[in-house]
């Protein structure tokens, strides 16, 4: 039997409403430049690749955000004290908006090992802030991060931390704004502020 000829069209997800007022988490040092992550700190997202690679930007802080609950979260604990970076990798768990807005608006870059993505909601907000991305190549992502984002080849700690000083260095202020227009393809309502 011959299935008929169906009509389709994607619907991305994408940012519907990034207003809440940003607040500075309590945990975070602002005083050290940081990167960012947030999702459930589970197998799937890979951040445990990340831990080494901070050894080698020791420049920067990391924090990944989200429910840190599992086993997973503390294999990742495990790494932070065996590469005695306590001090500049932190798993504060989970956050409120306000904080999340923070962390995007004054995050150095956006950092996204992730294996396995349905979409990838996390880079679309990071590119709303104007924030470079760096993400793995896998499933959903390279779709969402397009050509604006940075991304890893593999997952060896050398190769993490030349990719994310890459998207650091080549994010002038042209950048965050071709940044912030990839985003408006996934967002709702929304259009490019007007940074002339």
């Amino acid at each position: 039997m011959e299935l008929p000829d169906v009509l389709q069209k994607v619907i991305y997800n994408g940012v519907s409403v990034l207003d809440a007022n940003p607040i500075i988490p309590e945990f975070v040092d602002d005083s050290k430049a940081f990167i960012f992550s947030i999702g459930i700190i589970g197998e799937k997202k890979n951040f445990h690749v990340l831990i080494e690679a901070m050894k080698n930007i020791p420049d920067l802080n990391l924090y990944l955000c989200g429910n840190a609950g599992s086993k997973y979260a503390d294999k990742i604990r495990i790494l932070i004290t065996k590469h005695n970076l306590e001090k500049r990798v932190f798993l504060p768990g989970e956050i409120s908006e306000a904080e999340k807005n923070w962390m995007y608006k004054n995050c150095k870059a956006f950092v996204f090992p992730s294996l396995n993505e349905g979409f990838g909601l996390p880079v679309v907000e990071a590119m709303h802030f104007g924030k470079p991305v760096v993400l793995s190549k896998l499933t959903s992502l390279p779709e969402i991060g397009g050509e604006e984002a940075v991304y890893l080849d593999n997952f060896l700690p050398e190769e993490i931390a030349n990719k994310i000083e890459l998207a650091i260095k080549k994010n002038t202020s042209r950048e965050a704004r071709i940044a912030e227009e990839q985003s408006f393809i996934f967002s709702v309502g929304k259009k490019p502020r007007n940074n002339t």
